[in-house]
């Protein structure tokens, strides 16, 4: 990943750029631990994920 594309992602995760697309009060199913979280949001940006949290609402222009 280029440092362009990293700065990019950071910048949409603070809230400084907006996202290409934001998906609100998911479910996220994190792979790893085999949990499930409910009401979860992920903002996406050159397709690749930004931010996976509680509320994307600042990755929104």
């Amino acid at each position: 990943m280029s440092s362009s594309l990293t700065k990019t992602l950071i910048d949409v995760a603070m809230g400084r750029a907006p996202a290409d697309l934001v998906i609100r009060r998911g479910t996220w199913a994190c792979v790893q631990s085999g949990e499930f979280v409910p009401d979860t949001d992920v903002a996406i940006k050159g397709g690749r994920i930004a931010y996976v949290g509680p509320d994307a609402s600042h990755t929104v222009s």
